[in-house]
């Protein structure tokens, strides 16, 4: 099989959900609320590793200003 990654798409809501619940987060609906919100972002961005034909993993980058370090870019993963 090959791994590969690729931008998330709203049709990965569901596996996004269930990744998450496998970090301990309550799986929601919400999240394809929420990744609709991010993906539709200049400020963010979305990947997912993907093996074969199944999400794995992803990754969200967004960008942040902080008052001690100044621009940058903030990174949450999922699974």
């Amino acid at each position: 099989m090959n791994l590969h990654l690729r931008t998330l798409t709203l049709h990965d809501a569901e596996a996004i959900a269930n990744l998450s619940s496998q970090l301990g987060y309550q799986a929601s609906a919400e999240t394809r609320v929420w990744l609709q919100e991010i993906l539709e972002s200049k400020d963010h961005c979305a990947f997912g590793a993907v093996l074969g034909d199944q999400l794995i993993g992803c990754i969200h980058g967004f960008y942040t200003l902080r008052l001690e370090s100044g621009a940058g870019v903030g990174l949450a993963k999922g699974s």
